[in-house]
């Protein structure tokens, strides 16, 4: 969906909805979280799960996306 579709949805009053969590997701999953970098070495390393988590959020009627990496910047991925 491109930003003028959501922009003109607004516009409009209709209603979007923005996937959840990812990390949390990923747990959720079984996926073993870093007590370091939580979530961000996860993703890196459990693709195949990641893989799922959006296709699931839009199949659940999240119309909006967003990528995982707020946990994923090098600051946070060099205290490993």
């Amino acid at each position: 969906m491109s930003y003028a579709t959501i922009y003109d949805k607004l516009r409009h009053r209709e209603l979007l909805v923005l996937a959840g969590g990812a990390g949390t997701d990923l747990q959720r999953r079984g996926v073993p979280m870093n007590s370091q970098t939580w979530c961000g070495m996860a993703a890196a390393h459990h693709l195949e799960a990641r893989y799922t988590i959006h296709p699931d959020f839009l199949h659940a009627g999240a119309n909006i996306i967003t990528t995982n990496t707020n946990a994923s910047s090098q600051l946070l991925l060099n205290r490993q």
